[in-house]
């Protein structure tokens, strides 16, 4: 059985969910600090087809966070979302598959007021989506010792009786395999290019560019 593990992101890229369709059990670290400087509560949509200071050829997209604590905690600011919404119908209104941001405005549109919550709905949908039906379990549910990274995701491991861990690339820096008690593989992501709706092409989107330029096209079709 095959276990990955990631932060619940906000709006991930395309990568996040190609990590999803290779495990059987994925893992939401919901158990781990908010860090500002991460995409815990923000991404990147296209915006512009030239690319130039005052118009750049993608913009931010960031959840106003009210509290920082462990992500699991973290409460966010749903009245801040319209700028969010305002800014995705400025830049996607006129992609070839538009006709999905009803369903993701109705989730942004929400009070919700948790970010956990927030991204998981989002992801959850993105899921439905892509097809992928990984099972997913939160890190806050299970009870093992919090001892560093790689101890932490073999105790993951071990609890959910995993014979596999797939780790993202960016695990190479930091990961220790000899602490674990399975084999420790590596994803190897490579960004697919596919057609924006704008020209030109930006790797490493939220994965609503691809759903909006895509529809529910597969990662791997």
């Amino acid at each position: 059985m095959i276990i990955g593990a990631h932060q619940p992101n906000f709006m991930p890229h395309m990568g996040f969910f190609d990590k999803m369709s290779k495990c059987d059990v994925f893992v939401i670290r919901d158990d781990v600090a908010f860090t500002k400087g991460d995409f815990h509560h923000r991404n990147k949509i296209r915006c512009n087809s030239s690319d130039n200071l005052n118009n750049p050829m993608f913009k931010w997209i960031t959840l106003h966070v009210l509290n920082k604590g462990n992500l699991v905690d973290t409460e966010i600011n749903p009245a801040r979302n319209q700028e969010i919404i305002r800014l995705i119908e400025r830049c996607y209104s006129h992609a070839n598959y538009f006709h999905y941001w009803d369903e993701i405005r109705s989730i942004l549109d929400s009070d919700e007021s948790s970010m956990l919550n927030l991204n998981m709905k989002i992801i959850d949908w993105g899921m439905s989506v892509l097809n992928i039906s990984c099972k997913i379990v939160f890190a806050s549910s299970l009870s093992f010792e919090r001892r560093g990274k790689s101890e932490d995701l073999s105790s993951i491991c071990d609890l959910l009786n995993g014979s596999v861990y797939l780790s993202g690339d960016g695990g190479k820096s930091y990961m220790n395999d000899d602490v674990f008690n399975v084999d420790v593989i590596y994803q190897n992501y490579k960004p697919i290019r596919y057609k924006q709706h704008l020209k030109g092409w930006i790797p490493y989107m939220s994965f609503i560019d691809w759903v909006f330029c895509n529809g529910n096209k597969k990662i791997n079709d």
